[in-house]
């Protein structure tokens, strides 16, 4: 699965508990994402989170942010690791 699995998934089980999952669910549907697409999406559930006055969906839409954090920091782990095994290849071939 990727980030954008991820994610529709996380807003489909959303949708019942925060009626803006189900639009956001359709922009990410018809769209690809970049980091700043899931930071964006981040910013937006917990400005809810803040509105929110019932407990349980507030957890829920902690958790859910919490879970987006991480796989975001994932992408961002993955891709410093491929700039530097880039990076190592570009002077792998400066030396042959």
């Amino acid at each position: 699965m990727d980030k954008k699995d991820y994610i529709l998934k996380l807003l489909e089980q959303l949708k019942d508990t925060w009626p803006m999952a189900t639009g956001l669910k359709i922009l990410v549907e018809g769209n690809s994402l970049s980091d700043n697409s899931i930071e964006w999406i981040i910013q937006i559930i917990e400005t809810a989170i803040q509105e929110v006055k019932e407990d349980e969906k507030k957890e829920k839409l902690s958790k859910w942010a919490e879970f987006l954090k991480k796989l975001q920091n994932i992408e961002s782990t993955q891709q410093s690791k491929e700039q530097k095994e880039l990076w190592e290849l570009d002077q792998m071939l400066l030396n042959l």
